[in-house]
Order: structure tokens, then C-alpha cells, then sequence
């Protein structure tokens, strides 16, 4: 165990060799997340960031109120094996930010008017998480997985495959660059506020809300990684 919990190995390779070395059985149940921290030496932010990444590679899966369980659930698959998106396109943060900014506020919209009660707790989880997060990749990773459980909140499984297809070209290098800017990690605070906003709309059913907020969000990500005259 002292390899895994060495703090200096990022927290999912340690979270990943605890579960191989335990070989939980599919369906079993992991410990609580508290024991688990303790366990393996992460802090309760650091241990939920990986989990809702093993979450949604479909390793793992939660059930509110009940916790969490080795695998995916028998009734459906994680959210990365059912949205296989296929290859990577070779595309541009233009094009991305374009793209979402069609996209996802209908997304968001549709995920006012459907989301479940389990929806809502996951998207909380992720928001409160991220709150808590200092470390500037796990909190890049919370920002996607919040707008990708908007998505699966949506119910609609082809608009979710093709937010997993645009997330997956924001992994290019020059997205990559161009998120690192010291514009990009200013507007965290900002970023964290107005996913709160658009929280709130979702659990308050208020579709038109939700809609116009994510609009405003993502208009303001795009002026800070491509500035003021960024095409419309």
C-alpha cells in the first residue's frame, strides 16, 4: 500500500492500483469515500475527481444514498463505453467553441426539462467537488465531466455523443495551449460561479434559463481563449 499512497502519484493512478490490487468483484461495493481517503492518503476532493472519472469510463458506477460499486451497472453502461465517439477530428478552438456554443444550450435546456433526481445529485457532486479543487488539471477534468453530466441529464444519446466528440478534440495541442493561458485559469472563479448559475436553472426546472445561461458561459469562455473579436 505505500506505493499507492505515495501523494506524489497523480490520484486516479492511485485510486486504479487500489482497486486492481483489491480485485473488487463487478457490482461489489467499494468502502466508503471517507475510508477510502484515508485509506489511500488523498484528500476527499482528490479521491471524488477520480472517482467521477472511473465513472464515466465505466469503471465504476454510484447509486445515490447507497454508494459506490465496482463496474457498471447491470442495466446500462459507463458513460464513456456507451458514447463511443470514434476518432478524433482534426479541428481547431474556433471550431470547438463554435460548436458548443450551437450545441450545449439545448443541451441544457433538454436537461431542465428531463433531468432525474439521481441527475441532479451527479452534477451537484461534480459542482461542489470542483469547489474544493486547487490543482489546475483535476479541476480542467471536473469542468468537463460537469458539462457531460448536463449531457447524459439530457437524455438524449446522440446529442451526448457528440459532446464526448468535441470534449475528446479539446485533448489536441493547441486547445491544450490555449487553455493553459493565464486568461484561461483567471476566469476559474467566474467559470465556478456561473456553473452554479446554471445548476440552479437546471434544478429549478427553468429551461429557458438553463439555456440562456450556458449561452452566456460559453461566450464568455470564448472570449478569454480567443479575446473580444472572436468570430460569432
Amino acid at each position: 500500500m505505500d506505493e499507492i499512497s505515495d501523494s506524489r502519484q497523480p490520484a486516479i493512478e492511485i485510486l486504479r492500483s487500489y482497486l486492481k490490487e483489491r480485485g473488487f468483484r463487478p457490482n461489489e461495493q467499494l468502502p466508503p469515500e471517507r475510508q477510502l481517503a484515508e485509506d489511500l492518503n488523498l484528500t476527499r476532493s482528490r479521491l471524488r475527481t477520480s472517482l467521477a472519472r472511473l465513472e464515466r469510463e465505466g469503471v465504476i458506477w454510484r447509486h445515490v444514498g447507497q454508494g459506490t460499486f465496482m463496474s457498471a451497472r447491470p442495466e446500462s453502461q459507463g458513460l464513456a463505453q456507451c458514447v463511443d465517439a470514434g476518432p478524433t477530428l482534426e479541428t481547431n478552438p474556433s471550431e470547438i467553441l463554435e460548436a458548443r456554443l450551437t450545441l450545449e444550450p439545448q443541451i441544457a435546456f433538454l436537461a431542465a426539462q428531463r433531468a432525474t433526481g439521481s441527475d441532479v445529485e451527479r452534477i451537484k457532486d461534480i459542482l461542489e467537488t470542483s469547489k474544493e479543487i486547487e490543482a489546475w488539471e483535476e479541476w480542467r477534468e471536473l469542468d468537463k465531466a460537469f458539462h457531460l453530466a448536463i449531457a447524459q441529464a439530457s437524455r438524449n444519446q446522440l446529442l451526448l455523443k457528440i459532446l464526448v466528440m468535441i470534449q475528446e478534440s479539446q485533448t489536441q495541442r493547441n486547445w491544450g495551449r490555449l487553455s493553459d493561458l493565464p486568461a484561461a485559469r483567471a476566469r476559474r472563479a467566474h467559470i465556478t460561479d456561473e456553473h452554479d448559475a446554471i445548476f440552479r436553472a437546471i434544478q429549478s426546472r427553468e429551461a429557458r434559463d438553463a439555456a440562456v445561461l450556458m449561452r452566456r458561459h460559453l461566450e464568455e469562455v470564448r472570449k478569454a481563449l480567443l479575446g473580444p473579436f472572436a468570430p460569432i
